[in-house]
């Protein structure tokens, strides 16, 4: 393994596959080597890691390290994971969620001089930048309900709030950053330059992006199922197959009239990876419409608007955040949930 340099070198703290096809991109669009850069996958899911895996490159890095991963200790992981993060903390982080206990750690013990690089997490970059140019950022503190919540109280203690300037890299077209932070454009180059997009007429299909509200409580099954059935007699009215994309978190649903995909890498990959396409992708306000917007992909994106009477708990704040950036975005149609049949 290579020592890192402190002026050229990079700690990449990643716990999904979508913040690490980020992290890619960011190395990638910033021409910064990989081998300058040593990979720590956060993550204690064995599925999660090995979906990282699976979209490549982890070999090319300085060095991999998983710490979460494997000793049934949950002590001896979180020490494994806090004396590695402590090693380099002389390093540039570039981490997928400025909310995650341990990447608020490095970026806090992080030298003054150093500017982190924050990629997109899902849509949680929009409230996140939001709330660093009002200046009311707060950084969530650990929990006691849990064993690790416990070591993570007593082991790191960060301040409440990020006082040094980040460097904001991301797909959101509406977003500036005020004060003292950057924002960078992430045109998705990478994945346009490995996946391409074959040029072919596109397939009579409609693919539906699932969504937790359910799950999370945020609407009624019943008016989820509304949505739905509605998505399924316009393909039936119009002849085009509809098939529905669960979201990782669903509970395997099922809907008379749709085929059920449950697909295990990000949806940009295998929208990319199909050597068809469909009409219509619809989603709710899945991150994966502004990515394949940012691609300028060859099928109309629709993003579906829940009315405030069907919505119940959950923070729609920063859910309707987004969809004020899908109104701000020209390649993607936001549709009220009373219109699916003026599609």
């Amino acid at each position: 393994m290579i020592e890192l340099k402190a002026e050229n070198g990079y700690a990449v703290v990643v716990l999904t596959p979508f913040q690490y096809i980020n992290v890619l991109e960011y190395l990638y669009q910033n021409n910064v080597d990989k081998k300058e850069c040593i990979l720590i996958l956060i993550s204690h899911l064995n599925k999660s890691v090995r979906q990282i895996q699976d979209i490549g490159f982890t070999n090319e890095f300085s060095s991999l390290h998983m710490p979460m991963i494997g000793n049934k200790n949950i002590w001896l992981r979180f020490l494994r994971t806090y004396l590695l993060l402590n090693k380099y903390l002389y390093l540039t982080p570039i981490v997928g969620n400025i909310n995650n206990n341990w990447s608020a750690y490095l970026i806090q013990k992080s030298k003054s001089a150093i500017t982190p690089i924050i990629v997109d997490d899902g849509a949680a970059t929009l409230p996140l930048i939001k709330k660093r140019n009002l200046g009311d950022f707060t950084i969530p503190q650990p929990k006691s309900n849990s064993k690790i919540g416990l070591f993570q109280m007593f082991f790191l203690k960060t301040n409440n709030q990020i006082k040094k300037k980040l460097t904001f890299f991301t797909i959101f077209k509406s977003l500036k950053g005020k004060n003292y932070d950057n924002v960078e454009m992430n045109c998705l180059e990478l994945l346009k330059n490995n996946y391409g997009l074959i040029s072919s007429s596109l397939m009579d299909e409609i693919w539906f992006i699932g969504s937790p509200f359910v799950q999370l409580g945020m609407i009624s099954y019943r008016d989820y199922e509304i949505v739905i059935n509605k998505i399924v007699s316009y393909s039936h009215k119009m002849g085009i197959k509809l098939k529905y994309f669960n979201h990782r978190i669903e509970k395997g649903f099922l809907f008379e009239g749709a085929e059920t995909v449950n697909n295990n890498t990000p949806f940009e990959i295998f929208y990319l990876n199909s050597k068809r396409k469909p009409k219509y992708i619809i989603g709710f306000y899945s991150t994966s419409l502004f990515a394949l917007a940012a691609m300028n992909v060859p099928s109309s994106l629709i993003s579906i608007y829940f009315d405030q009477n069907v919505r119940q708990k959950g923070d729609w704040k920063s859910i309707d955040l987004v969809y004020d950036a899908i109104e701000n975005e020209d390649k993607i149609k936001l549709v009220n949930i009373k219109d699916l049949n003026n599609l």
